[in-house]
């Protein structure tokens, strides 16, 4: 979302950020996973795009959580609600196996 939609992340981190604790731990953390992996540490700013995505999905059939999320900011949420729907879509597409852009018309990789 911070990439494709980067004022929906920004609302969305506006609300969470406030309820993150124990950043630096959360980080040593991170980096140490990553470190397994082969991978450089994360930066400030990776770190807490990782920790909020993971909040998010902790949270994700909890009600209250996106009521809170909601709360004062209904069309902002809105926005981000459809987003994250349309992600969640195009996910168990996947999981699925279906070609969510049609790519099975054109690609012979894709023939089977």
């Amino acid at each position: 979302m911070a990439v494709e939609h980067p004022g929906l992340y920004d609302q969305l981190l506006q609300r969470v950020e406030p309820l993150i604790q124990n950043m630096p731990e959360w980080k040593q953390r991170l980096d140490a996973m990553r470190a397994r992996q082969g991978v450089d540490p994360a930066s400030h700013h990776l770190a807490v795009e990782e920790l909020l995505a993971n909040v998010v999905g902790d949270h994700w059939t909890e009600p209250q959580f996106w009521h809170s999320m909601a709360e004062g900011q209904p069309q902002g949420f809105a926005k981000i609600a459809y987003t994250v729907r349309d992600w969640m879509n195009i996910l168990i597409d996947w999981v699925n196996k279906v070609r969510p852009f049609g790519t099975v018309r054109y690609s012979a990789m894709c023939l089977r």
